[in-house]
């Protein structure tokens, strides 16, 4: 999700809110949309991150702008220090088996011998019925048959 960029923005005089312009927001965005919206430091007034902490937030948005009102801070527990190990206490890793070449071959070597038989089957299909002589049947003609003559 890439962040909205908001440059115009206004504090209330205690500095416990945050009043953000409406069009901000998109013409289509609903309140079931998600959005980033991400505000300079340096609009910030001097000493406000020195209070700033991981708060809760209430957010407002209104017809007239979006309203930020920060809430009480979150407790956020200390990252765990990673273990270190001792390099001494580590044994070495047996190298990994290596794959024998009928493993890695069986599949191309499946797939030639089903052509192989494919084009086998093909060629005695082939030769079995294209050697077939069709008579020819001399042409009869429609037009002109002999009739057989009645006598009146």
């Amino acid at each position: 999700m890439v962040p909205t960029l908001v440059r115009d923005i206004a504090f209330r005089d205690d500095f416990a809110s945050v009043y953000i312009p409406r069009d901000t927001l998109a013409a289509e965005w609903r309140p079931k949309d998600n959005m980033v919206i991400d505000i300079p430091a340096e609009l910030f007034p001097a000493g406000f991150s020195d209070s700033c902490e991981r708060r809760e937030v209430k957010v407002a948005v209104m017809p007239r702008g979006i309203f930020v009102e920060f809430g009480a801070p979150i407790d956020v527990p200390p990252a765990p220090e990673p273990e270190l190990l001792d390099p001494a206490t580590l044994t070495p890793q047996p190298p990994a088996p290596r794959k024998s070449l009928w493993k890695s071959l069986h599949i191309p070597l499946i797939a030639v011998a089903g052509l192989g038989v494919t084009g086998l089957f093909s060629t005695i299909i082939a030769q079995t019925t294209g050697n077939d002589v069709v008579p020819d049947p001399a042409p009869k003609s429609a037009i002109f048959k002999t009739v057989a003559q009645m006598e009146p």
